[in-house]
């Protein structure tokens, strides 16, 4: 088995049990300010300590768990507050979806109709045919099929749109300028400004609190919240309809064209057989975050500002924060790593270090780690440590029990040489 199939087979894990419920009736909190009720999780303290370094390391501002609505865990990093206002970068694509399905219902617009209907002709540099083909529908799934030239992606002037001669529809590129000027479409179909019609149809509905700036919305870290847990309950607030039209509900959050399986209407899909990401031609084997469960849905924005809905377990996890490693359009190493760190939060005596158990089976721990390390397991051969670009950064001849490893803080893979089998495991390491 290849290095890089075993780490793909290492990161498919499953969340812990503690996490899973049937869906049943959720909590909404009260819109006007006040509290927001709590639940109490069986989590290890252990664990906990170890998520909470992890995000404020990785230059975190907040963290929400939601289980049924109620919230299971908050935090503040870095001098931001409950009430700090923090941008959701592409993650506000989610809202302006639910903007469009809005003013379809109400008749403003037609995913079919052709975006110079709204904008008017020469907003692209196409022909007036070609440009005519390129719908709402098309900005919903990035599939214009425009010229994907990187430094055009963010441009909104009709110079930055170039036709190709390819049929829309049948590419995927994830274009930032044909989503910015959707908010245009929908301002001009509705004849209302971007920031009164999300405050008439969504914000004062739910209980939001937050704005536009151009194309960025802002809110604090719980409105955040209050809008991944009404994506949960289908765009319903207990018993309030944000949308009603149950096709456009699940289109929302499923394959929305076949380039992109990952790709729904402008939320990202997990569990799918294969994705793509923004600015990269490869189509991709496999989920889009292999240690989260499949049926999540998220809103990924620049920097890593995330609203992760899970409906098999009735979960909403939101983060906002600076880039946790480097700068980012989308998905990042900070999903994967977080992802086996929520799932690692239940006291599972499988999930901890052998203590007589299955013999064959490797741990090392603590996982994340500054360095210092053990292992449960003695026979050893070869220790080779390898970067996450799968570059060999050290060999190790029989490592024994414990030992300390000189390594940069970032995300690593061990992969122990025994007698008959090679096994291999993810590890995180953190700032001393």
């Amino acid at each position: 088995m290849s290095l890089k199939h075993m780490i793909r087979v290492l990161l498919a894990v499953s969340l812990v049990v503690s996490l899973s419920s049937v869906k049943g009736q959720n909590y909404f909190p009260p819109n006007e300010s006040g509290s927001w009720e709590t639940v109490d999780m069986d989590w290890c303290d252990d664990s906990i300590d170890t998520l909470l370094s992890y995000l404020e390391v990785r230059n975190t501002k907040s963290f929400i768990i939601l289980k049924d609505g109620r919230i299971a865990m908050e935090e503040y990093f870095n001098d931001h507050e409950e009430s700090t206002f923090w941008y959701w970068a592409s993650a506000g694509k989610t809202l302006s979806a639910t903007l469009v399905g809005v003013a379809q219902e109400e008749g403003a617009l037609e995913l079919s109709d052709p975006v110079n209907q709204f904008l008017g002709e020469g907003w692209t540099s196409c022909s007036l045919e070609e440009e005519t083909e390129r719908t709402i529908w098309h900005q919903l799934t990035m599939s214009s099929s425009f010229d994907n030239n990187p430094f055009l992606w963010d441009c909104t002037e009709p110079a930055c749109f170039l036709c190709t001669g390819v049929e829309p529809g049948t590419e995927w590129h994830y274009h930032n300028g044909v989503y910015r000027l959707l908010l245009d479409v929908v301002e001009e179909a509705t004849g209302t400004s971007r920031n009164i019609y999300t405050n008439q149809k969504i914000e004062d509905i739910i209980g939001m609190n937050g704005f536009w700036s151009e194309n960025l919305y802002w809110s604090n870290a719980r409105s955040m919240a209050r809008f991944g847990l009404l994506a949960l309950n289908d765009f319903n607030w207990n018993g309030t309809p944000v949308l009603t039209d149950s096709d456009y509900i699940q289109a929302l959050t499923t394959p929305s064209q076949e380039m992109n399986q990952a790709y729904g209407y402008l939320w990202w899909l997990n569990g799918q057989e294969s994705f793509m990401l923004p600015l990269d031609e490869t189509v991709y084997t496999g989920s889009l975050i292999p240690s989260a469960p499949d049926d999540m849905y998220a809103a990924l924005g620049a920097n890593d500002q995330k609203i992760y809905v899970v409906p098999s377990q009735n979960l909403v996890v939101i983060r906002q924060g600076n880039e946790a490693y480097e700068e980012n359009p989308a998905l990042s190493g900070f999903d994967f790593e977080l992802w086996q760190l929520i799932s690692g939060l239940d006291c599972d005596p499988l999930s901890s270090p052998n203590e007589g158990g299955d013999e064959n089976k490797l741990h090392f721990y603590p996982n994340p780690s500054t360095g210092k390390i053990s292992t449960s397991l003695l026979d050893i051969k070869k220790l080779r440590v390898y970067s996450k670009t799968g570059r060999l950064i050290d060999e190790i001849e029989h490592p024994g029990k414990h030992l300390k490893l000189s390594l940069q803080p970032g995300v690593y893979y061990l992969k122990a040489e025994m007698e008959t089998e090679e096994i291999v495991q993810r590890l995180i390491i953190l700032s001393k």
